[in-house]
């Protein structure tokens, strides 16, 4: 990752196990790849059970912020003998710079993986510069 890349995009640190008071609802820390090209930058969340319609994308001062519902899975018909997969809230949020184009974002959710792609913006993509010969 480039030092440009590491200041566009730092995750807020959100703790991985954290829950609301007084309630058995859990934050899930998604795991999350971030990727730089020469046009965009890309995350790639894991968010598996989520259905695209209960994400929540917003970009508010600085941050790109992600939600959505995690769902508990029940066996049809059995009864629940143990559980490590458990509901809560799938949340993270990133602080973005000025790089990034905030009105051209893109979210495409396949396989349970949550793909954002954020433009670059024209004033800090890289510049060719043409040397010329004397």
């Amino acid at each position: 990752m480039s030092k440009n890349t590491e200041v566009v995009m730092r995750h807020n640190g959100n703790d991985p196990a954290s829950a609301r008071e007084g309630s058995q609802l859990r934050t899930v820390i998604p795991a999350a790849d971030i990727y730089e090209t020469q046009d965009a930058y890309v995350l790639a969340l894991d968010m598996p059970g989520v259905s695209k319609e209960t994400i929540s994308l917003v970009i508010e001062n600085g941050s790109l912020v992600v939600r959505a519902p995690a769902e508990a899975r029940d066996g049809p018909g059995a009864a629940l003998m143990y559980r490590e997969i458990s509901g809560g809230v799938y949340q993270r949020s990133f602080t973005i710079g000025d790089g990034v184009d905030v009105d051209r974002v893109d979210a495409r959710y396949k396989d349970g993986i949550l793909n954002i792609t954020m433009l670059k913006a024209e004033e800090a993509k890289p510049k060719q510069i043409e040397v010329e010969v004397k």
